[in-house]
């Protein structure tokens, strides 16, 4: 394994231990093991330069699984009942591909959650339109099963999906670490099947009928809500 990715796996392992802002340049070459105080700063010269780079490992490959996927639908759309529940295990199942491909031994998905709350952190500028196109993509294939519901609420839904999406990834990757793969990804494997089921009757929840105060707020949050998916 060459420098940049014995650096690249030590900062990914230390952010979703410690968060970005909890971590030192000093530790990540500890962890990685280089003397050579300044390795960190000439591949990665800014931490944003660093985050990126885990992303651009980590999230290009659960993006493209996506727009594949996503592609295969639109070719074969299943019956009406049963879109929602396909979109969301769209979502979901690609994003627990590095904890399935290091048999439970990953830091990726305790990253992300740690990233996407750092506020000295450019994240969601270096995932925007790049990394999150597939989610672009699922968002109004989402909203048109989801007609019962304003515009307005069927974003904060989905939003609210994609953020708890990566939460609950990242606990299910922390709860897999120390435990024997052979048991665990079957556990694994069933703990997403609940938390598609979970996201399915979130989106097809009622939506409580609201007074003229809360209308109004509702119209102003689809006017000024820009829909932000980069939380892949």
């Amino acid at each position: 394994m060459d420098t940049r990715m014995k650096l690249l796996l030590a900062a990914e392992r230390l952010f979703a231990l410690h968060g970005p802002a909890g971590t030192s340049s000093r530790a990540i070459m500890t962890e990685a093991g280089q003397r050579n105080a300044s390795a960190i700063n000439y591949y990665f010269p800014t931490r944003d330069a660093l985050i990126e780079a885990i992303c651009e490992l980590r999230m290009e490959p659960i993006n493209r699984a996506r727009i594949e996927r996503v592609a295969q639908y639109l070719s074969d759309k299943p019956a009406p009942a049963d879109r929602l529940r396909a979109l969301i295990a769209i979502l979901c199942e690609p994003a627990l591909a590095p904890i399935i491909e290091a048999k439970g031994k990953s830091y990726f998905r305790r990253f992300l959650a740690q990233a996407i709350n750092n506020p000295s952190s450019n994240f969601h500028a270096i995932v925007r339109d790049r990394f999150d196109t597939s989610i672009r993509q699922l968002v109004p294939l989402i909203r048109d099963e989801v007609a019962h519901l304003p515009r307005a609420i069927a974003n904060k839904r989905i939003s609210m999906m994609i953020r708890t999406s990566s939460y609950m990834s990242a606990h299910f990757e922390a709860q897999s670490e120390g435990r024997p793969w052979s048991t665990r990804r079957d556990e694994l494997d069933f703990e997403l099947e609940l938390l598609i089921d979970e996201y399915v009757g979130l989106m097809q929840g009622p939506h409580t009928a609201v007074g003229p105060a809360r209308s109004r707020a509702l119209r102003r949050y689809a006017e000024a809500q820009a829909f932000d998916p980069a939380l892949s």
